[in-house]
């Protein structure tokens, strides 16, 4: 039973922000509406696994979530994070059959939808620059909080 939510299983791949096992999420794909196989973040070459910090924004692990999706017959789904305004709509699912007239159509829409896999997937990467600017800037941030416990008071 969903409890009236949906449940969309994250890229088990991408363990540093979603600690999340592909054995988990194999045992429990009866319970998802789709798979995100396509975040926008993920703009980074697979050769970038192996630099620190920036090493889950690559490629790599979307080919891994696609293939996996594939073999438990669940709907792709595409995001975008979106942790910088002009990053919005570069990747998302789209579909023009949902029906809006209260919360319970809503849901009941979009389960229809993610089931039937009636829905569009606009993939967009966002650029690699982008990338390296925001993680970059949040990479300090957390720095700059580590050696200056006092700015969280």
């Amino acid at each position: 039973k969903d409890n009236g939510l949906i449940s969309i299983a994250l890229n088990p791949y991408n363990t540093r922000k979603f600690p999340v096992s592909e054995r988990l999420t194999r045992e429990n794909a009866h319970y998802y509406y789709g798979m995100i196989t396509h975040h926008a973040e993920h703009s980074l070459p697979k050769i970038a696994r192996k630099i620190p910090f920036f090493g889950d924004m690559n490629k790599g692990l979307d080919d891994q979530a696609d293939e996996l999706a594939d073999n438990l017959g669940l709907p792709k789904i595409a995001v975008s994070g979106a942790h910088r305004l002009q990053d919005i709509g570069t990747a998302y699912i789209n579909s023009q059959r949902i029906s809006a007239k209260n919360t319970e159509e809503i849901m009941k829409s979009l389960k229809n939808i993610l089931r039937q896999k009636s829905f569009g997937v606009k993939t967009g990467r966002v650029p690699t620059r982008g990338i390296l600017d925001w993680g970059l800037t949040f990479y300090m941030g957390i720095k700059e909080l580590k050696e200056n416990p006092s700015l969280c008071e």
